[in-house]
């Protein structure tokens, strides 16, 4: 959409590198909504895509990053300690990847070291679980892939801190000398 699109318009789609890709259809259907279809010629190895609209005239405006193609996920919660849990206590910790196409982006662990220290991931990037009692602070290292509905992913390393709280303890016993 835009404004004073003319009869004769040309689309083009420019790539981050400055190469443009000139649209094969391009249907002006109103004064101020035009269509434009995207060649095949165009992958996500140069996005994002610059949009722009050029009228007969001479006149022409350009859209600055408009639009991906099928990109991978983006993640929106930073890479390592996404937090510290104190032993007893219920994890939950949310991560978080947006796809630049709005696709559903769902979340899997790639390691299996979560569960080994008694937390889960579900698909929607939510670990919960119960940490359990250690001896001392205790770092797990795991990585979580975000998929998107159409299939691109993106991995990124976390690390959690189960930290000690003293629920092991100590025991003292007692023996009584004159027990045989």
């Amino acid at each position: 959409t835009g404004t004073n699109f003319n009869s004769g318009a040309t689309v083009k789609f420019i790539g981050n590198d400055g190469t443009e890709y000139a649209s094969p259809t391009v249907t002006v259907n109103s004064a101020t909504s035009i269509s434009a279809r995207v060649p095949t010629t165009v992958t996500n190895a140069n996005e994002p895509f610059d949009v722009k609209v050029t009228n007969i005239t001479g006149l022409s405006g350009t859209k600055l990053d408009a639009f991906n193609v099928n990109g991978s996920p983006a993640w929106q919660t930073a890479s390592g300690n996404v937090g510290t849990v104190t032993e007893g206590a219920a994890a939950n910790i949310t991560l978080s990847a947006t796809d630049p196409e709005g696709d559903a982006v769902t979340y899997s662990e790639t390691t299996s070291n979560l569960t080994g220290a008694g937390y889960s991931l579900s698909s929607s990037g939510v670990i919960t679980g119960t940490a359990p009692a250690v001896s001392s602070d205790t770092t797990t290292s795991f990585t979580v892939r975000a998929t998107s509905s159409s299939s691109n992913t993106s991995d990124r390393n976390f690390t959690i801190i189960t930290a000690d709280e003293g629920i092991l303890g100590s025991a003292e016993f007692y023996i009584d000398p004159s027990d045989s």
